[in-house]
């Protein structure tokens, strides 16, 4: 679990943070080749990703390395190490509610 802890810092910061930047871009052009900035929808995407992408830059990322880092001083069953876990658990699961709400807003588009 330590491991796995460390790899998410890693992948997050050298893979899914450069691949949510290139997203932004392409989301970017696109609107602005059809759509305004205005729509409901493209709003619900840009609140979507700025907060996942705050949220794994500057909480997920960072406390999963230093959780990795804690597991294997003090163990998995270290209450911080814990306390850790639950809160990155937590935020996870209320930042995959988050992108379900996005590709909805982004297919069924409910101001058209």
């Amino acid at each position: 679990m330590a491991k796995f802890a460390r790899q998410v810092e890693w992948i997050g910061t050298r893979v899914l943070t450069p691949a949510s930047i290139l997203i932004v871009i392409a989301g970017v052009i696109m609107t602005l080749d059809r759509w305004d900035f205005e729509q409901l929808w493209i709003i619900i995407g840009i609140a979507g990703f700025l907060y996942s992408f705050i949220n794994g830059a500057f909480y997920l990322g960072p406390v999963s390395g230093k959780t990795g880092k804690l597991m294997e001083e003090r163990g998995a069953e270290d209450s911080q190490v814990q306390t850790n876990l639950r809160r990155l658990f937590t935020l996870s699961r209320i930042e995959l509610v988050i992108l379900i709400v996005v590709v909805w807003a982004m297919t069924m588009k409910p101001t058209l």
